[in-house]
């Protein structure tokens, strides 16, 4: 028993604490100095302190939870709630594919800022796009000083603001739709037939927003950088609108009627018949509207939110891979 007091002065009685201490018959006297150990440490351990060899060693892994290799992970930074939907689909694939890769109880190490998706769509459909610009450059600067050695930027349409991010953050972000032009090619779509002219690029088509299919930041990328060509439905008719109003609408509440099915399906077979030869979903929502099969069996489907996932979680445990 050791008994530990502190004279108060005044007219307040003295503090005393007793700390019942068990020492360890094993354990040598000169290795353990109780007098000097504060009390809040003879708390935590009875046993006083432990030279170096003493303290206690962690089990050895078994055969359930040793992963396949050693491996220093890369700490991905993701940048979601737009929708949460779709975060959650990023957290739970990352994951995955990381087990998958690494074996055992293996899981990715993420940090996360998620934005309030009513604020930002606000914003972004006000038109007050600078304002979206700073929230998200403010949130990928948070995730790299917290430890992110990369930003995953979880939303397709986001990435107008991507070098504006990349640049406030200082670390690589990691970009959705490079991921997808690699699919693509790895799947090596059918070429373009002996009697067509010679040099004529894959052809793909692009689903999403307004300001997807009008921008750049998408198709210019597949482009300019992979080498594709890529359709988009018409401006004409206000297709594109009715698109807009399903993904900004009920989407987002995880709400799939039968007519926006429709409408999607029947948008990406227009564009297949006009010659695309597979069909990105690019709209982190999309995954829920069209499904494998839903085009036919030789149309391919190319979910960005999956291929994003999976992507970033190869480059998490690559350590030589080089960003995107």
């Amino acid at each position: 028993m050791l008994l530990w007091s502190r004279r108060t002065g005044g007219d307040q009685p003295d503090l005393t604490i007793t700390v019942p201490i068990a020492v360890s018959p094993t354990r040598p006297t000169k290795s353990t100095n109780l007098l000097n150990t504060p009390p809040l440490q003879l708390l935590l351990d009875p046993q006083g302190p432990r030279t170096k060899d003493q303290h206690i060693n962690p089990p050895k892994n078994n055969s359930t939870t040793a992963t396949k290799k050693s491996a220093k992970m890369r700490t991905l930074g993701l940048l979601g709630g737009m929708t949460y939907h779709a975060t959650a689909e990023y957290y739970k694939t990352i994951n995955a594919r990381v087990q998958e890769r690494l074996g055992g109880n293996a899981s990715a190490v993420l940090v996360m800022h998620s934005v309030n998706y009513a604020d930002m769509i606000g914003h972004f459909r006000a038109g007050n796009h600078a304002e979206c610009s700073r929230q998200l450059c403010v949130a990928g600067r948070n995730l790299a000083s917290i430890g992110a050695d990369a930003i995953v930027l979880c939303v397709n349409t986001s990435h107008m603001w991507a070098d504006a991010i990349e640049q406030a953050a200082g670390v690589p972000l990691l970009h959705i739709i490079d991921f997808t032009a690699e699919e693509i090619k790895r799947k090596q779509l059918p070429q373009p037939q002996p009697q067509e002219p010679q040099g004529k690029k894959t052809v793909v088509a692009l689903l999403g927003t307004s300001a997807t299919l009008e921008g750049d930041f998408i198709k210019g990328r597949l482009r300019d950088r992979h080498g594709l060509e890529v359709l988009v439905p018409p401006a004409e008719g206000g297709l594109r609108e009715r698109m807009d109003a399903a993904i900004f609408g009920d989407l987002p509440r995880h709400v799939v009627t039968e007519e926006c099915r429709a409408m999607f399906i029947d948008a990406a077979k227009d564009l297949v018949g006009q010659g695309a030869r597979g069909v990105i979903l690019g709209c982190t929502e999309l995954m829920m509207v069209i499904k494998p099969g839903d085009l036919g069996e030789d149309v391919f489907l190319y979910d960005t939110v999956e291929l994003h996932a999976k992507g970033v979680a190869d480059w998490a445990v690559e350590e030589d891979k080089p960003a995107a």
